[in-house]
């Protein structure tokens, strides 16, 4: 094998390194706000709940005042 072609090939392999390691730093970043925005959609949810059962203690079955 030339030398010219076995540089060609470590650069290559340097380059695909390269962008192996950056593909690895954005899916663990999304990986950690997709968990973050999971955790804020069931608070949200626990929130709403809650909200919907206070509601039923004030929610009185009487006609409206135009009857």
């Amino acid at each position: 094998m030339s030398e010219d072609r076995f540089q060609d090939l470590e650069m290559k392999v340097a380059f695909l390194d390269d962008i192996v390691n950056k593909l690895d730093k954005t899916v663990t970043f999304q990986q950690l706000e997709i968990e973050g925005l999971k955790r804020q959609i069931q608070h949200s949810h626990k929130q709403l709940v809650n909200m919907k059962d206070s509601m039923k203690d004030q929610i009185i079955d009487e006609p409206p005042p135009h009857y």
